[in-house]
């Protein structure tokens, strides 16, 4: 309805707004004590339509058909040219759906919003529970008609009009709303919160599943999820806070996951099929992702996601997380500032380039530095930066880009200090003759188990490069390239920290091994 005559009147008090009803051909706003408007109990005969908000949505009753809209609804008064606007842009669901930004309490809310604030503080409880009523709206055949009709409803816009994504959003929940007013509210009443929470949570999961990630964008954005391992359709682990646990997130059909695959190596202009049965990518919010399906996969398509913190971590929350003392940031300070060479080693998960950013935040503002990453994670503060990514080969098995030829070509472009997200191939021989020759201060990483593991792999890296090379040689010039070693590892309870820091001093005249200077070591229990 845009437009009806209407001829009635609104009394403020200090607690309440109560409307009057007229005539029959009255539009009445609410009728429960949670709605703006509260109608007297006498008048409630007379209602030809009633209307209610709920955080962004509007529902419309009239003669016992549901309609609901969603952003903003205007309604004329004609008789006063009275607009009455109904846009809620503080409600949750409206925030979230347009803007994408959630929080582990507005998940909360969105899920659970009769929650009590000490049962907020049983977050992995909470989070189970939430998690599992996703899964639940997804496995739903009312979800999965809403879905397709909502998809054939898109399917017959231009590609101009979606490619607005407002309005894409409005498009998909208008559709939807439409769709579930139908066949929802037939056997459910609305007057009911958990029920009309429901109807919205089916809405978002359609968004979700149409313009996200589906099943995962939940995960996603929650901000206590730091991992989420897919093992298959039926098995999913999240880490939290370096602790793994099973999630009750399923896949339902198992084809879905296949999907979401696709979808997102598509997104960033990669491929995945048998041909290529793996892959890896960078989502817009710059979370890593690596994919592998059959025939590699046995057990079916495996996913594994890496998210970042949007907050940047700096030394300062080290030292508060007890991962480093003031002692060791000082230290780190001063050898970053006397541009010495640096080499972070550590295992898989133990934070090496979370480590390697902080590091970053000690270079002065007026160095030029030059990035070089296979996906770019770094997230460096300083201005003066250029950022190189590599690239895969294409489907010609043509076009790639490695880490060895971004720093032929980052060698040429005058930098002060050259920063390699992980060194792990033949790039190694060309890193080391960077730091000997003028580009002090350079940083890399490298998975090894101790400092001298990392010395040795380095040494292995390079033989890769050139075999020519005698071993005394490729020695010799790490020892002199490298300046500290420091050695990250993850606790059995999760916590990340340094363990070590060593002092690469020289090279043995009649061993030929390393010799290195411990200057902290650090036994955690």
């Amino acid at each position: 309805m845009e437009k009806s005559q209407m001829n009635w009147s609104i009394v403020n008090s200090s607690k309440k707004k109560i409307a009057y009803v007229n005539d029959r051909s009255i539009l009445t706003i609410g009728n429960t004590n949670d709605c703006d408007i509260i109608l007297p109990h006498s008048d409630k005969n007379k209602i030809f339509s009633q209307i209610f908000l709920h955080d962004g949505f509007i529902f419309e009753i009239r003669n016992k058909i549901v309609s609901t809209y969603f952003l903003s609804k205007k309604f004329y008064f004609l008789d006063n040219q009275v607009i009455i606007n109904f846009k809620n842009t503080d409600g949750f669901f409206l925030n979230s759906l347009m803007q994408n930004k959630f929080n582990s309490s507005c998940i909360d809310l969105f899920l659970f919003p009769n929650l009590k604030e000490e049962d907020i503080n049983e977050r992995n409880n909470i989070h189970n529970k939430i998690y599992e009523s996703i899964t639940k709206i997804f496995s739903l055949n009312l979800f999965k008609i809403t879905l397709l009709e909502v998809q054939n409803e898109l399917s017959q816009y231009s590609i101009s009009h979606l490619n607005t994504k407002k309005y894409h959003y409005f498009d998909i929940v208008k559709t939807a709303s439409t769709f579930l007013d139908t066949f929802y509210w037939k056997e459910n009443s609305i007057f009911d919160k958990e029920n009309i929470y429901l109807f919205k949570r089916i809405i978002w999961c359609v968004c979700a599943q149409i313009n996200d990630f589906g099943i995962l964008t939940l995960p996603l954005i929650d901000e206590d999820i730091s991992e989420i391992l897919v093992n298959n359709a039926q098995k999913t682990y999240f880490e939290s806070k370096g602790q793994l646990s099973l999630s009750p997130i399923k896949f339902d059909p198992q084809s879905s996951l296949m999907t979401l695959i696709e979808r997102i190596c598509t997104a960033v202009g990669r491929k995945i099929d048998e041909s290529t049965p793996f892959c890896d990518a960078r989502l817009p919010s710059g979370a890593r992702v690596h994919a592998i399906i059959p025939p590699l996969s046995l057990n079916g398509p495996c996913l594994t996601i890496r998210k970042f913190p949007k907050f940047s971590i700096d030394m300062t929350y080290l030292i508060e997380n007890s991962s480093i003392t003031k002692e060791i940031g000082e230290f780190l300070n001063e050898i970053v500032l006397s541009k010495k060479n640096i080499l972070i080693s550590g295992g898989t998960g133990t934070g090496k380039t979370t480590f390697l950013n902080c590091l970053s935040s000690f270079i002065p503002q007026n160095e030029r530095i030059i990035t070089i990453e296979d996906s770019a994670e770094l997230q460096l503060q300083q201005l003066h930066i250029v950022r190189l990514e590599t690239r895969i080969e294409n489907s010609e098995k043509a076009g790639a880009v490695t880490i060895r030829t971004l720093l032929k070509n980052a060698l040429r472009m005058r930098p002060d200090r050259i920063i390699i997200g992980e060194c792990r191939g033949e790039e190694a021989l060309d890193m080391l003759q960077a730091m000997n020759t003028g580009h002090d201060g350079s940083m890399t990483t490298i998975h090894a188990n101790s400092p001298r593991d990392a010395l040795l792999r380095l040494e292995t890296l390079v033989m890769f490069a050139s075999q020519n090379l005698p071993s005394t040689a490729i020695r010799e010039q790490i020892s002199t390239a490298i300046h500290y070693i420091i050695q990250l590892s993850r606790l059995s309870n999760g916590k990340r920290c340094v363990t070590s820091i060593h002092e690469v001093v020289t090279l043995c005249e009649q061993t030929k091994t390393f010799l290195t200077k411990p200057i902290y070591e650090f036994n955690y229990k």
